[in-house]
């Protein structure tokens, strides 16, 4: 049956105490036991009351509406006289009233008892007790628990205790019911990131509105500046232990973050496409690096090396020449080594060249120096490539 809230007890009354006790027949009785329990009910919704107090009235309030609709429809079709079946009715009507009255004030209540409460955890919030901010606001959301305001500070106490999934969980939630709450997303971000989940960080910046990031300067500095770093660091790591795929993903995340604007990233990534072969892209990188940043020796290094794997060699020449022009004095010293490897591998190429043409005249010999100057091709490549990767090795040519 029903049961209507009082101080650390509950006490029976109707709608169902009623029904039991006449079976429905004494309408009059029945309308009475309804407007007692109505008038019990009212006077335990406050915002002082407790979540469970509250909770009864609720549900006190949704049968009494059920046995008075149910009350209503006996006294309608009930054999009594005229004058007497209306003012049964009205007394009903009355009652209705009373109920949805009743219903926005516990509306008021639960929301006052979430304020309350709340304000509680901002003020521990502010003298730096973020346990006991931590413990108000979870309070307040047991009242409302799609309070949005809540949800952020609760949020925000989590993160300042390095609570990250508690801390993710409530800065979803409170982006999900308001998606315009900059606040939300940018602590479900810096959440992220702190676990080490960069993709994801990625993406919940991305499921922001574009006049919410447009509008935050902290969500636009995660975005260009703070992701990024996290996903080349992150990267960084990978590629040391060779996972070479991951690492070109996370690289590949910061250019795209950056809009390709940034040398740094674009350089790192060219290096990671080289680790897997694939030199195209690899220079083609380099060469955005370059056009970027002209004296950034790593960017002409890439490209040289790329151009190598490529056999454009006398090109890879070229790129070390303009790079020994534009870069910083000890880089160039690296890019001269390298470049010194690969002028001698450009004579040997002409030699090779001229032998070959001779070749048909001059018979097994100059089949022979054919040969020899292939050989000493492939010992010039190995012996260019095996320079640029030294001097990459011990920082010659970067930064």
């Amino acid at each position: 049956g029903a049961t209507t809230p009082t101080n650390g007890s509950t006490t029976k009354t109707s709608p169902a105490a009623a029904y039991r006790k006449t079976n429905g027949h004494d309408l009059e009785g029945s309308c009475s036991a309804l407007e007692e329990a109505m008038a019990a009910c009212a006077t335990h919704i406050s915002s002082d009351a407790s979540r469970t107090t509250l909770a009864k009235a609720r549900d006190a309030l949704s049968k009494l509406f059920g046995a008075q609709a149910k009350l209503t429809a006996q006294i309608d079709s009930s054999q009594k006289p005229p004058s007497e079946k209306k003012s049964l009715l009205d007394r009903c009507e009355k009652l209705e009233q009373a109920i949805e009255h009743a219903s926005l004030e516990l509306k008021d209540a639960v929301q006052g008892a979430c304020v309350k409460r709340r304000e509680a955890g901002d003020d521990a919030y502010a003298s730096q007790q973020y346990d006991a901010a931590y413990a108000a606001y979870a309070a307040a959301l047991g009242f409302a628990p799609d309070d949005v305001e809540s949800l952020l500070g609760k949020a925000r106490s989590a993160s300042q205790l390095k609570d990250w999934p508690a801390c993710i969980s409530d800065a979803r939630r409170a982006a999900r019911l308001d998606v315009q709450a900059s606040e939300a997303h940018s602590l479900l971000v810096t959440a992220l990131l702190e676990q080490g989940d960069v993709q994801q960080a990625a993406q919940a910046l991305g499921n922001a509105p574009d006049d919410v990031l447009e509008s935050s300067e902290e969500l636009q500095v995660l975005g260009t500046d703070t992701i990024p770093e996290a996903a080349k660091a992150s990267a960084n790591a990978l590629f040391q232990r060779k996972k070479f795929p991951e690492a070109l993903a996370l690289y590949t995340l910061a250019v795209e973050l950056t809009d390709g604007q940034r040398h740094v990233y674009l350089s790192n990534r060219s290096a990671c496409l080289q680790a897997l072969s694939r030199w195209e892209r690899a220079a083609d990188d380099a060469r955005r690096v370059i056009e970027l940043k002209p004296d950034f020796a790593k960017g002409h290094l890439h490209l040289a090396r790329s151009l190598v794997r490529l056999d454009r060699k006398l090109e890879a020449c070229e790129v070390l020449e303009e790079g020994i022009e534009d870069g910083p004095i000890a880089a160039s010293r690296g890019l001269s080594e390298i470049m010194r490897h690969l002028h001698e591998f450009a004579s040997i190429r002409r030699d090779r060249d001229s032998i070959y043409i001779t070749r048909r005249s001059r018979g097994r010999v100059g089949a022979r120096k054919t040969a020899a100057g292939i050989t000493h091709r492939k010992t010039a490549g190995r012996a260019a490539a095996t320079a640029v990767a030294t001097a990459e090795r011990r920082g010659d040519v970067g930064v």
